[in-house]
């Protein structure tokens, strides 16, 4: 006897019954779709992978130590895949040191893992 489905148990028995294609890459479909839309892409990212996002520039030096995920001082927007399908983000920060504004342009490559690794 079943108590209860997770919810992509329950979507993938529905595909099956109705014959639907496998989905794509939601996330990636979305974050193309925003591409000309800045800071929307970085909305769209799970709470994790924004949290990965701020660790990752803070140790760059590109953002200040003490950021916090939900509204650091950043924008981004969707540049694409690479050819491996990872995402490709457009991130501009900023970092206040000793009364300037210092300001940054990266681009960070999210994989299908979640890893999270700024681009050189």
């Amino acid at each position: 006897m079943f108590e209860g489905i997770a919810a992509d148990d329950w979507d993938a028995v529905v595909r099956y019954c109705k014959n639907f294609d496998e989905p794509g890459h939601k996330a990636a479909d979305e974050l193309s779709a925003l591409s000309d839309a800045d800071d929307d892409a970085y909305r769209l990212l799970p709470l994790r992978i924004q949290q990965r996002v701020v660790a990752e520039l803070v140790a760059a030096g590109r953002l200040g130590e003490n950021s916090r995920p939900e509204n650091p001082l950043l924008r981004m927007s969707s540049a694409g895949t690479t050819a491996l399908g990872a995402q490709r983000l457009l991130v501009h920060s900023r970092r206040h040191v000793e009364g300037e504004v210092l300001q940054y342009d990266s681009v960070l490559i999210i994989d299908d893992a979640g890893t999270v690794r700024l681009e050189r």
